[in-house]
């Protein structure tokens, strides 16, 4: 019966990848079911196979680096689909923009499916069911995802990596090796169950799929020694800091007058319970003063000095005009409590559309403009 189900071209094709790409959104935040993914991608990795030795014969109605095309794209779609759809809640605070959801929800996975694609149609038809094609299509997943997050700007949202977030320990190796090199250990160590497909006696089998508890647990006692020196630095340190993050229930509404910001920042500081001798920063949401600049924010610096005291110091997101640079900014800044900047960030890796237009000159000549406010791009 599964044999027939899988001579079916719409079945492979189209309706087992759209199922597994669905179902990846359980591995990541907030559900963190990442065993999933120690089936999904040995899945995807053997119908690959499975589809090259099928385009041959049953499926020979089609080109198979056709069908391997659309096998990566229906994947792609599906994974972008189930992950990223929220970013279409930034269309919803604009009614000129509104319009554009539709094609946000289906555009945007449908470009970044393009990533699966040109992988599975590059390396599909060198992939085998031996243990180097498991190596080779964990490498070519994880370049990637790389290029995803360099190009155009970069795109870095999803990686295999983000799913094993919830497991602190595992996550300490980040500190040595980094985000990429970990994404591509993430894919190999979800991949390893794809021996159970090889062609090895048992003995192999079980060698090789020894690795993975091996794997988690050389990495958990390297987390937990990590974790441990931390705290111990921590214990020892003279003196110490209080971080107090503050994610209150504001609406993101642009227009707020003079009065509304007031109240608005009144029922932070309320929210932020400051003691005067307690050191402590402050974290603020990004946007909690949307569509105001700092030069605005400036003025109410009398209740910033009212409430806070030099123990004190506040990291929020704002509109920050350059003079020297002729231009605004989207900014992240620590400052005391007079409100001085004691530092600050600007930005750089900008969202196109959203934070800046791109080809602007040109686009904005039919009307368009960046999807927050204004119509300059930061």
């Amino acid at each position: 019966m599964v044999e027939q189900y899988l001579n079916n071209r719409l079945i492979v094709l189209y309706i087992i990848p759209f199922l597994l790409g669905l179902l990846t959104v359980f591995s990541f935040q907030p559900f963190n079911f990442s065993i999933i993914n120690f089936f999904i991608l040995p899945i995807f990795f053997y119908l690959i196979v499975f589809i090259k030795k099928k385009s041959k014969s049953t499926y020979r109605i089609k080109p198979y680096r056709k069908n391997l095309f659309i096998f990566g794209t229906i994947f792609g779609f599906s994974f972008f689909l189930s992950n990223i759809h929220w970013i279409t809640n930034s269309l919803t605070f604009d009614e000129n923009f509104k319009i554009l959801i539709p094609f946000g929800l289906i555009l945007i996975p449908l470009f970044l499916s393009l990533f699966f694609s040109l992988i599975t149609i590059i390396v599909g038809p060198l992939l085998s069911l031996n243990f180097p094609s498991i190596i080779l299509f964990s490498a070519s997943l994880a370049a990637s995802d790389f290029i995803r997050a360099k190009i155009l700007t970069g795109f870095p949202w999803n990686l295999w990596a983000y799913s094993l977030s919830s497991l602190t320990e595992i996550i300490q190796v980040l500190n040595i090796i980094g985000l990429f090199a970990f994404n591509l250990i993430s894919i190999t160590i979800f991949m390893l169950p794809s021996i159970l497909f090889l062609k090895l006696d048992f003995a192999k089998k079980t060698l090789l799929l020894l690795l993975l508890p091996l794997i988690f647990f050389l990495s958990y006692i390297y987390g937990s020694h990590s974790i441990n020196l931390n705290q111990k630095k921590l214990k020892d340190a003279e003196e110490k800091f209080n971080l107090k993050i503050i994610s209150p229930n504001f609406e993101l509404i642009y227009g707020l007058d003079g009065e509304e910001i007031e109240t608005r920042l009144k029922k932070l500081i309320r929210y932020s319970e400051p003691e005067k001798n307690l050191k402590t920063l402050f974290i603020w949401p990004e946007g909690v003063f949307s569509g105001y600049s700092f030069n605005e924010i400036s003025q109410l610096k009398s209740i910033f000095k009212e409430n806070f005291s030099k123990n004190h110091f506040i990291l929020f997101g704002i509109n920050k005009i350059s003079e020297r640079e002729k231009g605004i900014y989207n900014s992240l800044i620590i400052t005391n409590h007079q409100l001085e900047i004691l530092e600050e960030y600007n930005k750089q890796k900008l969202v196109p559309f959203g934070e800046f237009l791109p080809m602007e000159n040109f686009l904005k000549k039919f009307g368009l403009k960046k999807i927050t406010e204004g119509h300059g791009s930061f």
